[in-house]
């Protein structure tokens, strides 16, 4: 079995352009989401034109980060300095991770822990207390993972009539 490490990977700031391979990463993990029975991001398989306009301007805002393997697409997500939809006014310095997804045919191979193992690294390097994410409070799967990573639950929060668990690590 391989095993990615975060050493494999090149991050790099999505552009504009690159706006094709983000959907393509998020469709493939709406697909396999929906495959397992898991009822959780199905707005990523046909996205409304809202959610294209809220995607393009995290490109624009340099907030978007793809995720290359041997130089193909495998992954992506968007890092923020603020998340007060979710989180509310912060005192602290975090990092706020969403639409952290890589590929599915890379399911089990390290990819989703080197990822967060460089988005603490780069948190750090920009004096960042914490990283913060969420996700569905109904996902136990993804629960599970974030806090064998080291982040624990902090609380749920309720947008649009979906309840999240909220999670952070101290760096």
């Amino acid at each position: 079995m391989i095993t990615i490490n975060k050493k494999d990977l090149t991050i790099i700031t999505a552009k504009e352009q690159d706006i094709h391979s983000v959907f393509y990463v998020l469709k493939n993990a709406a697909e396999w989401l929906e495959g397992e029975g898991i009822n959780y991001c199905q707005d990523w398989h046909d996205p409304s034109e809202e959610f294209k306009k809220r995607i393009k301007n995290s490109l624009n805002n340099n907030e978007f980060y793809l995720v290359k393997y041997e130089n193909k697409v495998i992954g992506c997500f968007r890092l923020q300095s603020e998340d007060k939809l979710l989180w509310g006014e912060r005192n602290d310095e975090a990092g706020y991770v969403h639409y952290l997804t890589r590929l599915s045919t890379l399911h089990a191979k390290n990819v989703g822990k080197s990822i967060l193992e460089w988005i603490e690294e780069y948190c750090r390097k920009k004096n960042k207390n914490y990283v913060r994410l969420n996700c569905g409070m109904n996902s136990l799967v993804l629960r599970g993972y974030y806090e064998l990573l080291g982040f624990n639950n902090v609380g749920t929060v309720v947008v649009d009539n979906e309840e999240l668990s909220l999670y952070e690590k101290e760096l």
